[in-house]
């Protein structure tokens, strides 16, 4: 029998994962759109929504941001999946260690869907260093306005506040 434990999102379990070992840090801005040519969803087309767990974090420990993306219900927008995957890309903070840069969510069979897409990070704060740091990257996807209207690959620039703080 499944426990209600076990039903839970591993994001929702309360805490980062154990034993992350950080690996080395990639090259800054060697990202899939390093050079910031897809252009920005100012409208935004897609929604953000960002949590830290935990929220402070000490040094040396691990802490897991999850990142979700929903199209805009209130503007009728939703994905085109016959195009690529949804990718996020990050740059960790100074001393940080991420588990990865790129990270893909891949498309689900229909041609079109509004589901939330969702990325889960984990991060080690640097050992003797406390202080407030911002992961920072960007989310790539391709999404349509409206029901019948245009589909257009975009860019979305996300900012994640960080800090290390010993208890």
């Amino acid at each position: 029998m499944t426990s209600e434990a076990d039903r839970r999102p591993p994001w929702a379990l309360g805490g980062p994962l154990q034993g992350l070992t950080p690996p080395p840090a990639p090259a800054s801005g060697a990202g899939p759109d390093a050079a910031g040519h897809v252009e920005r969803d100012d409208a935004p087309l897609v929604l953000v929504d960002i949590e830290v767990t935990p929220p402070v974090v000490a040094p040396g420990e691990a802490v897991r941001v999850r990142v979700e993306l929903r199209p805009d219900a209130s503007k009728e927008a939703h994905w085109n999946n016959e195009a690529g995957d949804t990718q996020l890309w990050l740059d960790a903070p100074a001393g940080w260690h991420l588990d990865e840069s790129l990270h893909s969510v891949p498309n689900p069979p229909e041609d079109v869907s509004s589901e939330p897409r969702a990325f889960e990070v984990e991060l080690c704060a640097p050992e003797g260093i406390e202080g407030a740091a911002t992961l920072r990257g960007y989310a790539l996807y391709f999404v349509c306005e409206d029901v019948t209207g245009v589909c257009m690959f975009r860019r979305q620039d996300i900012e994640v506040p960080l800090e290390a703080r010993e208890p």
